[in-house]
């Protein structure tokens, strides 16, 4: 019901004594929420970080992971972050998000 209200709101032509917060709106529609593609991609990102850090220490270490994913180690470290950005996207894309910040 509030929300309908808070629609309601920011729909209107408010005056100073309506404002959107006297109908129970806390947010107001200007702030930008975050997005689930933003979400997807910022733990792309940070499981790329954490692989090469992975990686690098186990180098460190005398461990040999080539064995594991080929010569070339930093690269499924790059495909992450890449599937990452792709399925951000299509998120946002395919299911964008209410203007208000209201489903």
């Amino acid at each position: 019901m509030a929300a309908i209200r808070c629609r309601q709101a920011t729909t209107e032509k408010v005056t100073a004594k309506r404002s959107p917060r006297s109908f129970g709106c806390t947010a107001s529609p200007q702030q930008k929420s975050r997005t689930r593609g933003k979400t997807i991609t910022a733990t792309s990102t940070a499981l790329a970080v954490a692989y090469v850090l992975f990686v690098v220490v186990l180098t460190i270490l005398g461990v040999d992971i080539r064995e594991l994913v080929g010569p070339v180690t930093l690269l499924p470290g790059s495909g992450l972050i890449l599937a990452g950005l792709l399925a951000g996207f299509l998120t946002d894309y395919f299911q964008p998000t209410d203007s208000l910040g209201l489903r």
